[in-house]
């Protein structure tokens, strides 16, 4: 249902080096639903001072019954606006330059001419992608970098319950990914890893004196040492009850 914290490292790296993985990146870095990254348009991203970038997200891109459909996001909440730092950043940059120099080159694909549409993710002849094509390149990605293969919107799945693991409020998180309300990001999107049950065991009883403690190792020491070396029963070490 999602990546642990370690698989979703290993597939972060992968995508973000391989153009067809730009927009998986993207979308682990930022929660976006698959249509919402595919939606996005250069004139939704904003380039910080600071570094960062502001990206509003305005569509999605969705396919029914075969054909291409844009409109408003899945819910009123999904038109927001997400702050994007770090390397997320830099592979929107890289995205654009892969453009770029394919545009300039005027290559062709497939017999088709190079079209920039102004798609932030494209497809290698500057159009638009399909939300339907993701699934190969994701599958390929997840092999390479050695992790279950998931679907796109898992990755979804995978930002929320990471975020949310190291202590990111779920009301926080449900804002930034678009949903209506907390309940929907808790129940479907939030997903506990093994990791995050390890010490948890109650245990109110306080730490040993320190006294107890030196006793208890030196009656360790003594049941490690091989047959035929512990002294005898007069010469042992006294117990916690008598010393």
């Amino acid at each position: 249902m999602a990546f642990t914290p370690e698989q979703a490292v290993r597939f972060y790296n992968a995508a973000r080096l391989d153009r067809d993985g730009y927009v998986f990146a993207f979308m682990l870095a930022t929660g976006l639903r698959p249509g919402e990254a595919l939606g996005l348009r250069w004139d939704d991203v904003t380039y910080e001072a600071d570094g960062s970038a502001t990206v509003h997200v305005r569509r999605t891109r969705s396919v029914m019954g075969g054909e291409v459909y844009e409109g408003p996001p899945k819910t009123a909440q999904g038109n927001r606006t997400v702050s994007v730092t770090g390397s997320a950043v830099q592979v929107l940059r890289d995205s654009r330059a892969e453009q770029v120099l394919t545009g300039t080159k005027r290559l062709r694909f497939g017999g088709h001419d190079y079209r920039d549409e102004g798609y932030v993710f494209s497809t290698r002849v500057g159009t638009g992608k399909r939300s339907d094509s993701l699934q190969r390149p994701m599958s390929r990605l997840c092999e390479a970098a050695g992790v279950p293969v998931l679907s796109p919107h898992k990755l979804r799945h995978t930002y929320t319950s990471v975020k949310a693991a190291e202590g990111v409020p779920i009301e926080v998180l449900s804002a930034q990914i678009g949903h209506k309300d907390t309940g929907t990001t808790q129940r479907i999107y939030r997903h506990v890893f093994e990791s995050e049950r390890v010490g948890l065991t109650f245990d109110p009883v306080p730490p040993a004196p320190r006294e107890v403690r030196r006793i208890t190792a030196k009656v360790r020491r003594v049941n490690s040492r091989p047959a035929g070396t512990h002294p005898s029963a007069a010469q042992a070490d006294p117990s916690p009850d008598t010393e």
